[in-house]
């Protein structure tokens, strides 16, 4: 039986296209572009976790969002007039129920802390809902010799870094050392172990995904080696980001953008860091021989 239902939409776009041709030099250029973004409809009623509700994304981040303090009481240390975010409903109404959507989107007027303990709120989806490309291609030495590159940017997804959840919730970083952020010590304080601020990270970024050369064998040096053609190529993928739309979280460094995958892990955790292995760099050469 098919007890719920998931809307997906979205887009896609590629322009690939020669902007210089000449016998001895050319320039290709490719671009693309593509959206995408899934909504829960309905779930028949089922509690299905904190990565699976009605009327948000999946997978998807949630949790409590605090929104300011006052400062620190000086002799308990204990958080001023920290107010948190109460979230708001979705417009409209569940198609399949009928019934408004519940009130779990960000933008609610701030409240006491104390008072919201359990509203987990939609920060946004695991998945990138935009990617973008740039790929040029440059050809010389009468297009024997091409040189190409590809620059990737991902935008939309936001992961969990469980690595430096655990370094701050057992104190192996500064600011739980020190304690004198007052904002830090709100979160922690007002979420109990939930620490959105402390864990969850805007994941947008740009990479130059690959770079590499290839070259073609002039005819008059292959047919000395006894060969129809011959090429070498050479390239490396994942070596540089160009761009991290967030890059340290609780005064530690986030190891790398793409590193909380939308998978389960250990912990039962969608999208958390812990027990993932990063995107990985590599360099190839390849030498192609044909008689």
């Amino acid at each position: 039986v098919n007890i719920g239902r998931i809307d997906n939409w979205g887009w896609e776009a590629l322009v690939d296209t020669r902007i210089v041709r000449r016998q001895d030099f050319s320039f290709d250029l490719m671009l693309s572009a593509d959206h995408t973004y899934n909504r829960i409809v309905d779930l028949a009623g089922i509690n299905a976790g904190n990565s699976a509700q009605v009327g948000h994304p999946f997978p998807n981040e949630r949790d409590r969002i605090l929104r300011s303090v006052d400062g620190l009481d000086p002799i308990t240390n204990s958080p001023i007039n920290a107010l948190c975010d109460p979230g708001i409903p979705l417009e409209g109404t569940n198609p399949v129920t009928g019934e408004p959507w519940p009130a779990n989107l960000q933008g609610g007027v701030p409240v006491d802390c104390g008072t919201i303990r359990s509203a987990q709120l939609l920060i946004g989806p695991l998945y990138p809902t935009y990617t973008f490309s740039v790929a040029p291609t440059l050809s010389l030495l009468n297009n024997n010799l091409q040189i190409f590159a590809m620059a990737e940017g991902q935008y939309g997804a936001y992961g969990d870094e469980g690595d430096v959840e655990w370094a701050i919730d057992y104190n192996n970083s500064l600011p739980a050392q020190l304690r004198t952020d007052p904002f830090f010590v709100a979160s922690e304080a007002a979420f109990i172990g939930d620490d959105s601020d402390h864990a969850i990270f805007d994941a947008d970024f740009w990479k130059l995904r690959e770079v590499g050369a290839r070259y073609q064998l002039p005819q008059s040096l292959t047919s000395q080696m006894g060969v129809d053609r011959a090429s070498f190529s050479v390239s490396a993928r994942n070596i540089f980001v160009l761009w991290r739309k967030q890059t340290r979280l609780g005064g530690l460094k986030i190891p790398d953008s793409e590193h909380a995958a939308p998978q389960n892990d250990n912990s039962g955790d969608l999208g958390n860091t812990l027990w993932q292995l990063p995107a990985l760099a590599s360099i190839h050469a390849t030498l192609r021989v044909t008689f």
